[in-house]
């Protein structure tokens, strides 16, 4: 299934896309839910983040020609590091950044993987029960 948040006209929510629409969802998309009523009046509707997420963990460095690009060794374990919720962009929303201060700005096209609620402690077997689903990103230091 393939959703996405949006906003139109007064409504904002999540939608499923259909072969025949796009149609609201009544419920949670991390719990409960049905498909509701057809979108309408998409023109002007808005692209909604995937997620307005607490915090967003990364992972540095986890292919080869990554790390020969930048002149690193692949580590031995993943290299997490943290990004705040502010760093994500709805689509064709701007990146911003002080000319002043930034001499050099790079991006990296990414998967990111949305988790559809709390997780501690879960055994790969069980991961990907967890994940409401995957979504593109673009990783800009």
């Amino acid at each position: 299934m393939r959703l996405i948040r949006l906003r139109s006209g007064s409504q904002t929510g999540w939608a499923s896309i259909e072969d025949d629409g796009l149609y609201w969802l009544e419920g949670d998309p991390f719990g409960q839910w049905a498909e509701g009523t057809e979108v309408v009046g998409l023109v002007g509707a808005s692209c909604l983040t995937p997620c307005t997420p607490t915090k967003i963990v990364a992972v540095g460095l986890n292919y080869l020609s990554h790390a020969e690009e930048v002149a690193a060794s692949v580590p031995r374990e993943p290299l997490f590091f943290l990004k705040p919720p502010s760093a994500v962009l709805a689509h064709e929303e701007s990146i911003v950044y002080p000319a002043s201060l930034s001499t050099r700005v790079d991006y990296e096209g990414e998967l990111a993987v949305v988790i559809g609620r709390r997780t501690k402690g879960v055994s790969p077997d069980g991961a990907l029960k967890h994940v409401l689903g995957y979504t593109c990103a673009n990783d800009v230091t």
